[in-house]
């Protein structure tokens, strides 16, 4: 126990967020679950301890703690910034981060995009599968009912994205929207590398830093309310 609770305030004065802690002790409470089924340890020192022979019942709350609460508020930018850093950036970047704030979705979902989700009749999204790009990638289904539904498609994304498929290589109906070309369209883009080699060193010029996915999900939505058709490659602010 005292050696759990020790590792614990070792990960906290190594400054590692508390998303990042919450998940390492989910992870050491999964590895001493197992333990204490295969009888290697007695009790879970992780969580509150259930004792091998006890039929379950669980004791005394004296596991490891840690908070989920973050540390600082989520960076927020003013439209005004989105389109200077959009400045920045080619087309195609400059769309998936008006998708990314529009829709809300996931990085996973995000990359897992195809023509074939897109209703272009009916101005809507289906979002119905996500991307993981660990161990060669895999498309898989969105996680809960609730993500696999219709989301808007306003008008301005319409234009752009008709524009973008005009100009891709991969058009078809099951192809991703933001294929990897190195890939000859088989995975969709790696976001993540997009994000540290494209969208964040575009927003440091002018100098923004700290830029993630989630970011742009703050202040899009209100952006592409106040534009009118098809004004996302911006030239000038």
């Amino acid at each position: 126990m005292n050696e759990a609770q020790s590792g614990a305030g070792r990960l906290a004065a190594l400054h590692i967020v508390p998303f990042r802690t919450g998940t390492v002790a989910k992870m050491m409470s999964a590895l001493f679950s197992h333990a204490v089924r295969w009888e290697f340890c007695g009790h879970n020192p992780i969580s509150s301890g259930i004792p091998v022979g006890s039929g379950g019942k669980r004791g005394p709350s004296t596991g490891v703690r840690i908070s989920a609460k973050r540390q600082r508020s989520p960076l927020v930018l003013s439209p005004k910034q989105v389109k200077l850093g959009l400045v920045e950036l080619e087309f195609r970047d400059q769309l998936l981060v008006f998708l990314e704030g529009a829709l809300g979705i996931r990085q996973g979902e995000l990359g897992a995009l195809r023509w074939l989700e897109c209703d272009f009749e009916n101005m809507s999204f289906s979002v119905l599968h996500s991307y993981y790009w660990r161990r060669g990638g895999n498309l898989k289904s969105t996680k809960t009912e609730a993500f696999a539904k219709l989301l808007p498609m306003h008008p301005s994304l319409k234009n752009s994205l008709q524009e973008w498929r005009s100009q891709s290589l991969y058009n078809k109906p099951e192809d991703f929207v933001f294929p990897s070309e190195g890939l000859r369209g088989s995975k969709p883009l790696d976001l993540t590398s997009v994000l540290k080699k494209k969208i964040q060193p575009a927003f440091r010029r002018i100098g923004i830093t700290g830029v993630g996915w989630h970011t742009f999900r703050h202040s899009v939505g209100t952006m592409l309310a106040e534009m009118g058709e098809h004004q996302l490659t911006i030239v000038s602010v």
